[in-house]
């Protein structure tokens, strides 16, 4: 589908896999999953640039992060501060809620706290793109689950900001959540995406597909809402590395 729509580039990256975690691939997948999108690099050799990558899950084993031709670092599931089961952030409203409740005494600041934490440690391992930065909020449309404005909110999430390098991770500006009609603005949130531009960061826009139907959903959103935030570049991922582009 990228192939037929005139893409010059299509970078695959799974999830990662975690213990207890539904929506990754398999813990022994990776090799398979490796040859798959090598194979597709020789089969469409000269059509479309096909790379791999991997969407590195705070969670997951760290080898990863050498094996491909790119990572995007996320965090998709905390653990809970009274069993340490696994909370995702991102399966669905009631799970959110239910994660509050029953592992952090109905305290949404520790749970968000605890998700910045993780994308602190996936900060600093440096991937080459930082996903989703702000998914805990994939959710909290017209803040139902918590007040995006607070003091405390900001203030958690952007000394999370601070801890991602510049000058090794790209930011991603995500547009699957507007797609879905889950939330008004890509991720990350203008305040966090302002700041970044401010630090010098550089950003890629993605539409975290998941399938063929929305591979380029949502891109003219995204440009518009960059340059809205201060920028006027973006970064694509070739065969050589990433390079910079007017929006």
């Amino acid at each position: 589908t990228a192939y037929e729509n005139g893409a010059q580039i299509l970078g695959f990256s799974s999830h990662s896999f975690v213990k207890d975690d539904s929506g990754c691939m398999a813990e022994n997948a990776f090799k398979e999953y490796s040859e798959c999108i090598n194979s597709l690099k020789s089969e469409y050799d000269g059509k479309i640039s096909v790379l791999l990558g991997i969407e590195w899950d705070s969670l997951s084993n760290e080898r990863l992060l050498k094996m491909c031709d790119y990572t995007i670092g996320s965090v998709h599931c905390v653990l809970g501060e009274k069993s340490l089961a696994l909370c995702p952030v991102d399966l669905s409203r009631e799970c959110f809620v239910k994660s509050v409740k029953n592992e952090f005494d109905d305290d949404v600041t520790a749970f968000i706290k605890a998700y910045y934490d993780r994308a602190i440690f996936t900060a600093r391992k440096k991937p080459d793109i930082m996903g989703h930065f702000d998914l805990i909020r994939k959710f909290n449309l017209h803040n139902g689950l918590f007040d995006e404005k607070s003091k405390e909110y900001v203030k958690t999430a952007l000394e999370a900001l601070e801890c991602v390098d510049r000058d090794s991770t790209i930011l991603e500006v995500n547009t699957s959540a507007v797609v879905k009609g889950l939330q008004k603005e890509p991720y990350p949130s203008a305040f966090l995406l302002k700041r970044w531009c401010e630090k010098g960061g550089r950003i890629v826009i993605t539409s975290d597909a998941h399938k063929k139907e929305n591979l380029f959903a949502g891109y003219d959103t995204a440009a518009e809402f960059a340059k809205h935030c201060g920028f006027n570049e973006t970064c694509v991922l070739t065969q050589d590395g990433f390079i910079n582009v007017k929006i």
